[in-house]
Order: C-alpha cells, then sequence, then structure tokens
C-alpha cells in the first residue's frame, strides 16, 4: 500500500486533502519512534480490504507545524503515532500509539463506509 505524504505545497496539501475523498486515513508518524514503526506496519496492512481509501502520512518531526494546524483543523488531540479516520471532512475516529491495529481500522472503515460512500452493508440471507 502507498502511504502518500502531505505536503505544505504540491500535490497533496492540506487542507485540500478533506475535499479529495469521501472516506480518508490520515495517519501522523514519528521517523525517530518505535510504536510509530509498529503503526506503519498495520496501516499499510489494511490496504486489501479498503483499497479505496487514500491513506496521508504526514511526519511529526519535519512537519511538526503541519501535525498542528491538522490536530486544530479537526479538533483532535495531536498524538504519536495517530490514525485519523474523516467521513466526508470530518474526523470520525482516530486512535493512538499501539492501539492501532489493522483489524481496528478495517472495522472502523466498514463502519462509516455507509456514510461515506452511501454503500449499504447487505442484508444477511434468511432463514426460509
Amino acid at each position: 500500500m502507498t502511504i502518500i505524504p502531505i505536503s505544505e505545497t504540491g500535490d497533496h496539501v492540506w487542507p485540500d486533502l478533506l475535499a479529495s475523498a469521501p472516506l480518508l486515513l490520515i495517519y501522523k508518524h514519528s521517523p525517530i519512534c518505535g510504536a510509530s514503526a509498529a503503526a506503519r506496519t498495520e496501516v499499510r496492512s489494511i490496504h486489501a480490504a479498503a483499497p479505496r481509501v487514500p491513506v496521508y502520512q504526514v511526519d511529526v518531526i519535519h512537519q511538526r507545524g503541519l501535525s498542528s494546524v491538522i490536530a486544530a483543523d479537526l479538533g483532535v488531540g495531536h498524538e504519536s503515532p495517530q490514525v485519523i479516520l474523516i467521513c466526508n471532512g470530518k474526523p470520525v475516529w482516530n486512535a493512538s500509539h499501539f492501539r492501532i491495529k489493522a483489524a481496528t481500522l478495517v472495522d472502523e472503515i466498514a463502519r462509516v463506509r455507509e456514510a461515506c460512500f452511501g454503500e449499504r452493508r447487505s442484508p444477511a440471507p434468511s432463514a426460509a
């Protein structure tokens, strides 16, 4: 899975990303933190289950100001590592540190998919 770096100029600029997809994930990463390395592995592994969900990364060491702006704009306190799931421009779920697990991310994405993509879950077959 490709994790797309957020830039302050260029192609993937905050806050323009908020309108780029109905559902997206922001991943705050520290290149000097072991917990971030573990979280990055978890984030990368969701691609098969959620290939249409773009994942954007901000480097909290080299882009501290941008990370703070994202926290303020979304109203989500800064932590690192951290994932923030955004639906239609609004944060709907976040987790940090060792609570960042691929299975949890996939479950949360499935939970908000209907609102973001207009998809409905298939009803369970009824017993006849």
